[in-house]
């Protein structure tokens, strides 16, 4: 019985903690694509998982490693859900670049690699400043923006 309480139920407890919060993740990033379709049934599914850890812990409120597993499953997954959006790639981002000069070069390179933009020709407190916003790039393009743009 010792070892359900203190090493299996709070790994379970954990492991529950995980797959909700993943889940939530998901659940938020298919909500703002508009994926509207699919996010209540993982909402139902993430909130059953939540109760079923919550369950737990109440009837073993004298159990401290629940209570750590509970908090350690959401702070694991905190990096859990941002390397999951990342992986899945499902966002769209709007870049903003502002430049300490004129920003023709970039401009032109990020034309000739087909990217929308807008840009303006401002002036800041030490002259010629370039800003440039960039729409619309899914995130699983994020990078091959970001090094064009280092360049």
């Amino acid at each position: 019985m010792w070892i359900y309480s203190y090493i299996i139920l709070p790994i379970l407890i954990f492991l529950a903690r995980l797959t909700d919060v993943s889940l939530s993740t998901l659940r938020i990033v298919l909500v703002t694509m508009g994926r509207h379709n699919i996010a209540p049934l993982i909402g139902f599914i993430e909130a059953f998982i939540w109760l079923l850890a919550i369950g737990q812990i109440m009837q073993n409120l004298t159990n401290i490693m629940s209570y750590l597993a509970y908090a350690g499953g959401f702070a694991r997954e905190t990096y859990l859900g941002m390397w999951i959006e990342q992986r899945i790639a499902l966002g769209i981002v709007m870049v903003r670049i502002i430049t300490g000069k004129t920003a023709d070069g970039l401009i032109s390179k990020l034309k000739e690699t087909d990217y929308r933009l807008t840009h303006l020709k401002t002036e800041g407190k030490y002259g010629d400043v370039g800003v440039v916003f960039s729409i619309d790039i899914p995130t699983s393009d994020l990078g091959t923006f970001l090094r064009i743009v280092k360049k």
